[in-house]
């Protein structure tokens, strides 16, 4: 009479509820849709036509693109199981936006993204007679989105016969301080300050004299 060995139902079971699991998982995965709604921070204005690339799943080895309707939305359907976020290229909006966030949400829901348009600065600088090699103006300008962070830049301009023009990206719809000093042979003459406010996306044409 031959002995049953219990060894070879246990490795069945396994395989069995293995397989159950396994097969469960499988049925679990399935398409969904991720949308992003883009608008102007602020005025809440859709932003229509923009162009989206991502890159999303394992490594972020796939991608998607497209371009936001009239609403400012733009949808792409994906596994439920490709991660939780998707890397945004932003090399397409850096020239047009502020407040770009480097990851967008992957959960099958629609996402409200606020982008902060560019505006621009053309500054103008002109050192007036009487005038000599020795002058020197140092332009400023600083501003926050949000307050939560903050942009700004300088440069000097040296020298008797300067007219020159300089362009810097602003924000549209926050307040930008200006400040410039005047020196003359490294020593400081005068400062001078100014806040300004770009309410739409055309170039704000600012002069400065010294």
């Amino acid at each position: 009479m031959k002995i049953f060995k219990p060894t070879f139902l246990i490795v069945m079971v396994i395989c069995f509820l293995s397989c159950s699991i396994e097969n469960e998982e499988k049925n679990k995965r399935e398409y969904i849709t991720t949308c992003y709604k883009l608008i102007e921070e602020g005025s809440g204005q859709p932003i229509v036509g923009l162009s989206i690339l991502i890159h999303y799943g394992p490594n972020n080895v796939l991608s998607s693109q497209g371009i936001t309707n009239n609403d400012g939305v733009w949808c792409f359907e994906h596994w439920n199981d490709d991660g939780p976020s998707a890397i945004l290229y932003t090399y397409l909006l850096e020239n047009l936006y502020f407040n770009i966030p480097e990851a967008l949400p992957l959960n099958g829901s629609t996402n409200i993204i606020e982008l902060n348009p560019k505006s621009w600065i053309q500054f103008h600088v002109v050192n007036i007679e009487p005038s000599t090699v020795n002058d020197r103006v140092d332009v400023s300008y600083f501003f926050r989105i949000n307050n939560l962070r903050s942009y700004g830049g300088s440069r000097p301009f040296e020298g008797k016969d300067i007219d020159t023009f300089w362009y810097v990206g602003v924000a549209k719809g926050v307040n930008i301080s200006i400040e410039w000093e005047v020196k003359e042979s490294g020593v400081l003459i005068s400062t001078h300050s100014d806040e300004i406010i770009i309410e739409d996306d055309e170039t704000f044409y600012y002069l400065i004299e010294y």
